[in-house]
């Protein structure tokens, strides 16, 4: 069986292959989807960032999606997530990154259960002028 997932303009498209063909339904109704990431590591983990909804994740192949890092991304408006393995032989977890509107990057390390700031981002001379999306 294969699953596609696809962020809409105010929900998530989930379509899912078997012998008898292809089904879809909508998840995450009303959250505006802007970046959807699967994690290679955990088979069955997404992640989806939302404008003004936030952070969020599934862990059973787009039946349930959970709201996370609340406490510690500091902006609901989730632009970008990304993510990557961790060093080889580590099979629990991989490595989320997450940005934000005004600008931020949040890393995590643990499937989203803690976040930290990549404070460095910040510090770049022109960071205070970056935006998504890019003003005129």
């Amino acid at each position: 069986m294969t699953t596609l997932i696809a962020g809409m303009q105010n929900s998530v498209l989930v379509l899912e292959s078997s012998k008898a063909g292809w089904k879809s339904h909508e998840n995450m109704k009303g959250t505006h989807p802007q970046s959807v990431a699967f994690d290679h590591v955990v088979p069955n983990r997404a992640y989806c960032g939302t404008f003004g909804e936030g952070l969020w994740k599934t862990d059973d192949n787009e039946k349930t999606w959970n709201s996370i890092g609340k406490n510690e991304i500091s902006n609901s408006n989730i632009t970008s997530v990304s993510v990557r393995p961790l060093k080889k032989g580590n099979d629990r977890f991989s490595k989320v990154y997450v940005g934000t509107e005004p600008s931020t990057l949040y890393v995590s390390s643990d499937g989203g259960e803690s976040w930290e700031i990549m404070r460095e981002l910040n510090k770049l001379e022109y960071s205070k002028l970056w935006s998504f999306p890019p003003r005129p």
